[in-house]
């Protein structure tokens, strides 16, 4: 059964080694525009700082042992002004708390993907966007941030995802600024598309400290050559969601041998920093073992520089098995397709680590 995937971490695409840590900060940028130019798209440029601007007044939720602030997020862009709202949940008890920076499918505070009580509880914050208010998920590339800035049109062109991840960046800017929230502890999540967007914007941005991936399958955690029964491919994505990706990526239908990149990529540019993923049993689509396989060939990112990276086995995790003893994290759970009350417990208990409690 093939576990290991090429091209390889360590070596440059010119074919020279990687031989210790700083040649891996050049190997890491070298992945980064790799994965812009050919699957997600490059990145708009950041003009000027990012503001923030609360609305109203705070509000008691979670039987009054939290405090919602609702708040927008502004930035400039070469066609004006875009400004986007956000929900900045915390503890009421006058501390700073490490954050999870959540992009969702919905901007509810009580959500089924979202057990706010049971964060609250276990001393962490949310800050909260839903994806839909930087641009809709669907092939309209006029629309809200997509609109303004001019799209490359040479294949390289971003796509939803990287949106949807800058805009978790620009909340980022002015996080510090929240009551209540610690910027210097920030981990992004994300589910299914918000999973491969929670894993760009990580690789992208050096000041999350724990990059978290749920289910995020095909174009996120999983490997492009190595497929497993029922998952899926490039070839399926190219019909339903391309508008996810730059143009390039559908260059790679069907001929994944061909790609100078594959998903471990991905993970790996979050090293040397923390990086969790999370599968389920029955996710055959998101191909769980796919996304473990893609955990154990990115450690060697962390490796070259000094840190355990990952620990489970190679062969198949069992079902409710976790393996956190290094820096990057996988468990499988019983279940499909969701982010579950299982999965936060797994990811808060991941945080804990990070931070030492």
């Amino acid at each position: 059964m093939k576990t290991e995937l090429e091209p390889k971490i360590l070596r440059f695409a010119d074919g020279t080694e990687v031989k210790n840590a700083e040649d891996f900060k050049k190997r890491r940028a070298e992945m980064l525009d790799i994965l812009a130019r050919e699957e997600y798209g490059y990145m708009p440029p950041v003009m000027g700082e990012t503001r923030l601007k609360f609305i109203g007044e705070p509000e008691y939720i979670c039987a009054g042992m939290a405090l919602l602030r609702r708040a927008e997020v502004s930035f400039d862009t070469p066609k004006g002004e875009f400004s986007f709202p956000v929900k900045l949940m915390t503890p009421d008890d006058g501390e700073k708390h490490p954050c999870f920076l959540f992009n969702n499918f919905q901007d509810l505070t009580y959500h089924h993907y979202l057990p706010i009580e049971e964060i609250i509880a276990h001393q962490y914050s949310v800050a909260l966007i839903y994806y839909n208010d930087i641009t809709s998920d669907n092939n309209d590339m006029s629309d809200k941030l997509a609109g303004m800035y001019d799209r490359a049109d040479d294949g390289t062109g971003y796509g939803k995802i990287t949106l949807w991840a800058f805009a978790m960046s620009r909340l980022l800017d002015r996080l510090g600024d929240c009551p209540g929230f610690d910027a210097e502890n920030v981990a992004s999540i994300g589910h299914s598309r918000l999973g491969k967007t929670s894993l760009w914007c990580g690789a992208n941005d050096e000041r999350i400290k724990l990059v978290i991936s749920n289910d995020s399958g095909c174009g996120g955690a999983s490997s492009e050559r190595i497929k497993h029964k029922g998952a899926e491919k490039i070839s399926d994505m190219a019909v339903k969601f391309p508008f996810w990706f730059c143009e390039n990526r559908s260059k790679y239908i069907d001929k994944p041998d061909e790609m100078p990149f594959d998903q471990h990529f991905l993970l790996a540019c979050a090293a040397p920093r923390y990086l969790s993923v999370g599968s389920a049993e029955k996710d055959t689509w998101a191909d769980p073992y796919s996304e473990q396989l893609s955990c154990f060939n990115a450690s060697p990112a962390w490796e070259i520089q000094g840190f355990c990276g990952y620990t489970g086995k190679e062969e198949p995790a069992e079902i409710g098995e976790s393996f956190d003893g290094g820096r990057i994290s996988y468990h499988i759970r019983r279940g499909t397709h969701f982010l579950s009350r299982t999965d936060w417990l797994n990811y808060m208990k991941v945080f804990d680590n990070v931070i030492g409690r």
